[in-house]
């Protein structure tokens, strides 16, 4: 079985690192993110939301050109381990934002989704009154790294407010749909964001390529004639 292999990690607390991921690249290789989900805040309760938040965060990644694993989603929540798997499709395309022949993937991607879910952060309702609940106010929203703040604001209100007595469980997920805001916001700061490579999926591909190129006999001969060769140097 294909196993992947990790290229790099995030803090939770710098999303923007996410920036310099790209590098770790090539067109046609397969990524895939892992967002870890907080088990004090990502609760049974907030389920619905959650699963709504990752539909809506396929949803936005998939508008800003992210391609998807071929027949599987972009977006899928694993519930039992509280991960988010984003599977991705590394390619070149001319950007004005990257240049020509930039590698868009997650990174580029990404960016844009995050600050839309930042936004939705600080219109939400609750989440101001869980900031006012402990005096912390939203920093004004220009890029990821505002984003990032934002969510981290939220989530450690969050986890204050569910500590004080009599307040119990606070539904946050539900309210906080739009660019996979709730995510965001329920990361768990004690894991950091994995960037994984699946190059099993590149040698599948490349050997599927050879073979519309050559033709199925030739290439089983080559390789017929090779396993010839390696059995003769044994002996």
């Amino acid at each position: 079985m294909t196993q992947p292999r990790l290229v790099a990690t995030v803090d939770v607390e710098e999303l923007s690192n996410l920036e310099y991921v790209d590098r770790h690249f090539e067109p046609g290789e397969h990524g895939e993110i892992r967002l870890f989900l907080d088990r004090d805040l990502a609760t049974q309760e907030e389920r619905y939301g959650i699963s709504r938040a990752a539909d809506e965060l396929e949803f936005e990644l998939v508008r800003e050109g992210m391609q998807p694993w071929q027949g599987e989603p972009l977006v899928e929540l694993d519930w039992n381990s509280r991960t988010v798997h984003i599977r991705f499709v590394a390619f070149e395309t001319d950007t004005p934002q990257g240049g020509p022949s930039a590698f868009v993937m997650a990174a580029f991607l990404l960016a844009p989704v995050m600050i839309r879910g930042a936004s939705v952060v600080m219109k939400s309702g609750t989440a101001i009154r869980l900031l006012a609940r402990i005096g912390q106010k939203f920093p004004v929203l220009r890029n990821t790294a505002a984003a990032s703040k934002v969510f981290s604001l939220a989530r450690s209100a969050l986890r204050q407010v569910r500590r004080i007595p009599y307040v119990g469980k606070v539904l946050l997920g539900a309210e906080l749909v739009g660019a996979g805001a709730a995510i965001w916001v329920m990361l768990d700061t004690n894991q950091r964001i994995q960037i994984l490579k699946w190059p099993g999926k590149i040698a599948r591909k490349a050997t599927e390529a050879l073979i519309g190129a050559v033709g199925a006999p030739i290439v089983m001969g080559i390789v017929a004639v090779g396993i010839g060769a390696v059995l003769l140097s044994r002996r």
